[in-house]
C-alpha cells in the first residue's frame, strides 16, 4: 500500500475514534468562553478558569453532550455569595463536620447540545441555553461543584 493512502486510511481513523469518544464522553474542550467585563468582575479569570475546571469535570457525565458556550455571570455570582459564602460546608449524614466554611462562589451559565441518545428523550438532540453552573470555593479544599440546573 503507498504511504498516501495509509495516510488516508490513518486519518479516517483518528476521525472516527474521535467522533467516538466524543458521543460516549461528551466535548468540552472545544467551547467557546467569556470572563464578563473583567474591569467589574469581583473575580480574576485565573479564578473563572480554576472554577470552570469544576464544570468541565461534571461535565463528563453528561454522556454524548457536547459544551457549546460558557460564561461568567456577575449578578448571579453575587446574589449565590449571599446564600453561600459564611455557611458551612455539606457533609454527608453520618460523617463528622469539618467546621469548614464557603468563603467564595462563582456562578457560570452554558450553553450545550444532548446527545440523540441522552438519558431523557424529551431533550434528546436539544440545545440548552441558560444552564447554571455554582462553584463554591473553601480555603482548605478549593473549588467544588454546588449544583447545576435552570435558575
Amino acid at each position: 500500500m503507498k504511504k498516501q493512502t495509509k495516510a488516508i486510511i490513518g486519518g479516517f481513523l483518528c476521525a472516527g475514534v474521535l467522533a467516538a469518544v466524543l458521543q460516549t464522553y461528551g466535548a468540552w474542550a472545544f467551547i467557546t468562553m467569556d470572563y464578563g467585563e473583567s474591569s467589574s468582575n469581583s473575580h480574576t479569570d485565573a479564578e473563572i478558569r480554576q472554577a470552570a475546571g469544576c464544570v468541565y469535570s461534571a461535565f463528563r457525565d453528561y454522556s454524548g453532550c457536547v459544551m457549546k458556550h460558557l460564561e461568567y455571570d456577575e449578578a448571579a455570582t453575587q446574589n449565590a455569595a449571599d446564600w453561600y459564602v459564611g455557611c458551612p460546608v455539606y457533609v454527608p449524614e453520618g460523617e463528622q463536620p469539618t467546621g469548614e466554611k464557603y468563603d467564595d462562589v462563582i456562578v457560570l451559565n452554558s450553553s450545550f447540545k444532548t446527545s440523540k441518545i441522552f438519558s431523557d428523550p424529551s431533550w434528546c438532540g436539544m440545545d440548552q441555553n441558560g444552564w447554571s453552573w455554582t462553584i463554591g470555593h473553601t480555603p482548605e479544599n478549593g473549588w467544588k461543584l454546588l449544583g447545576s440546573g435552570y435558575a
